[in-house]
Order: structure tokens, then C-alpha cells, then sequence
């Protein structure tokens, strides 16, 4: 077993979090999933927290409000497009 420094471990997450604002680029919007009102508005505020590409939109993807949009389809990633050379 192999142990990690606790200095390893920053840098870790610090890495992981640089990727999931980054994610942010990628996020896509379904509007037509929501059902409500209040859902539009966070749906906005996130939408546009990843286009800053804010910290503020890291501490939106623990949101549990934020995780059932993704989990309606009304938010989702989309990976760019492959090209076959």
C-alpha cells in the first residue's frame, strides 16, 4: 500500500477542481425539462457561473438542487465532437 503526501493530496484536488470549472464549457441547457419557475432561475445561474468559469460554479455542482437538474436532463455535459483525421 502506497501512502500519499499531504502535500499530493492539495495539488490533487486542486487539479480536480481546475477540471470540473473547465467542465464548464461543456455544459448544455435543456429548458424544455424544467417544470418550474424557481428551476429556470438556478438553471441560469449556473448556466452562467460556467461560462465565467467561476469558483462560484464548482460549489454549484454539489448542489443538491443543481444534481436533480442534471439528473432530469434539463443540464448535461457534452463532450466536444471527435475528428478523424
Amino acid at each position: 500500500m502506497e501512502f500519499v503526501s499531504i502535500p499530493d493530496a492539495r495539488e490533487a484536488e486542486r487539479n480536480a477542481k481546475a477540471q470540473r470549472i473547465a467542465a464548464g464549457r461543456w455544459l448544455r441547457v435543456d429548458e424544455t425539462k424544467i417544470t418550474a419557475p424557481k428551476d429556470t432561475m438556478l438553471l441560469h445561474r449556473v448556466r452562467a457561473a460556467a461560462a465565467e468559469g467561476s469558483e462560484a460554479f464548482d460549489e454549484m455542482l454539489r448542489d443538491r438542487d443543481v444534481n436533480r437538474l442534471f439528473n432530469e436532463s434539463a443540464l448535461y455535459f457534452e463532450l466536444p465532437g471527435r475528428t478523424d483525421e
